[in-house]
Formats: C-alpha cells, structure tokens, sequence
C-alpha cells in the first residue's frame, strides 16, 4: 500500500531517517548543523550515527541516514533508489549486516544496468561466516545457504564494480575519491 501511494515506509524498530536539512535530528543532534552529499543506509540506527560521526570527523557530511530496523519486508534496495532520485545525494554507503539477499540481488541489478550516483558497501559480522550455527538478532537475518552470508554480499559487490570497505573507518576514505571535487562539507 505505501509503494501504491508513493511512501517510503520505514521500520520496524528503528531509527527512521535522520536529515539534518529538515531538521530532523533524532540520536545525532551535534551533526545536524552540517548537510554534506552521502546518503548512508543501515538496519542499525547506532551505525547510522556512529557513521555521520565518522564522516564529519573526516571532512565529508550526511545529507540523509536510514534506519530501517529489522523487518524483513523492507531493505536497502528500496531506499537505494530513494538516494538515486535524490539531487542533493552524490553518493550512498550501503552498512550490510549476514542474512537477507536483497544486496546480492541489488549487485546483480547494478552490475546490468549501472547506477547513477556511486555506491560504497560495507559488510559488517564477518565473523559469522566462521562459526557454523551462529544468529544474528535481526529478522533479516535469515542466511540461504551460501547467500546471504557476508562472503556472498562481498563477492557481489566486487562482481558489480562495487567498492566494499574493509573496516568501518574506510569507508570514507573510498568515497572521497569518488566524490571527486564535490567532496567538501556541503558536497
């Protein structure tokens, strides 16, 4: 009903979208005074904020973060194509977590079609693939065979053209680059 209407529906359990242009500023009051060009999309609202954190540390601001919590309806793919309509984002850090398959299936459409606006991931609980029978908590989680897992989300991504940060704090380091002269605080 809400794609029927044209809503982004957001959630459950989570953070929602923070956008310091609109004044929203929900968990990350002392960034919402700056407006760069990344769009940053995550389940975890803590890596949301701890991400815009990291970017205006480094010099690049967040024009939108998403949290869209543990449901297994909605995904990043979704909000993907949000950012890529959006002017005002140039570029989306993708912060994936083991389970669901809608980033391999993401990669696969990025890899035939291209995107407009380039896409950073990072693929978070690495560690998961190397101890058989762990869960995460989220819902999504759900891991089908070999996809789903975070070596399948990396192999994707790289397949695609896709750059995938090591560490957390590389992640802006990647896209700087990628920003190219657009990579000041405003963007």
């Amino acid at each position: 009903m809400a794609r029927a209407a044209n809503f982004h529906l957001v959630g459950p359990n989570c953070m929602g979208i923070f956008s310091p242009k609109a004044g929203v500023r929900q968990n990350a009051e002392q960034y919402a005074d700056t407006v760069g060009p990344i769009g940053f999309i995550s389940q975890s609202g803590n890596h949301a904020v701890n991400f815009a954190q990291e970017a205006h540390i480094q010099g690049v601001d967040v024009n939108k973060l998403v949290s869209y919590g543990n449901g297994i309806v909605l995904d990043s793919a979704d909000y993907l194509e949000y950012f890529a309509a959006d002017p005002e984002t140039h570029a989306v850090v993708l912060f994936c977590e083991p389970g669901g398959t809608a980033e391999e299936v993401l990669a696969e459409e990025v890899k035939t079609r291209g995107f407009p606006i380039p896409v950073v991931a990072f693929v978070a609980g690495r560690f998961a693939d190397g101890i058989p029978g762990v869960r995460f908590g989220h819902a999504a989680a759900i891991v089908e065979g070999e996809r789903g897992s975070t070596r399948s989300k990396i192999a994707a991504f790289r397949e695609s053209g896709i750059p995938v940060a090591e560490a957390f704090f590389d992640i802006v380091t990647i896209l700087k680059p990628l920003l190219g002269a657009r990579a000041g605080r405003g963007g």
